[in-house]
């Protein structure tokens, strides 16, 4: 008794095959893909600590302008103010003199 394999079963087992090494193709494509996507994550996750780095350094840059800034404004309206005291003393004192000549 000999077995014999019907032709159907072999193209069958032929299309089996052809299924299977592309399988395993596209297996071997996807880990690729897979690792190139990792890398590319792990690229975008370090350019993302970097921005935030970057964010944070701006933010403390601005908030010590912003100090500056206030201790500027304080130094002029102080700055005014002594010079309108000056301003009103010299004039109180010339009109002092003006009154003293006369």
């Amino acid at each position: 008794m000999s077995l014999e394999i019907s032709p159907e079963i072999s193209t069958i087992t032929s299309y089996c095959r052809s299924a299977a090494e592309s399988l395993s193709l596209a297996a071997i494509l996807l880990d690729r893909h897979q690792g190139k996507l990792q890398q590319n994550v792990s690229q975008l996750e370090v350019e993302k600590k970097t921005l935030e780095d970057y964010v944070t350094n701006l933010k403390e840059e601005l908030s010590q302008l912003k100090n500056e800034l206030v201790e500027s404004q304080k130094e002029i309206v102080l700055h005014s103010f002594t010079s309108n005291k000056k301003v009103n003393y010299l004039a109180e004192t010339d009109e002092e003199s003006s009154f003293a000549s006369s």
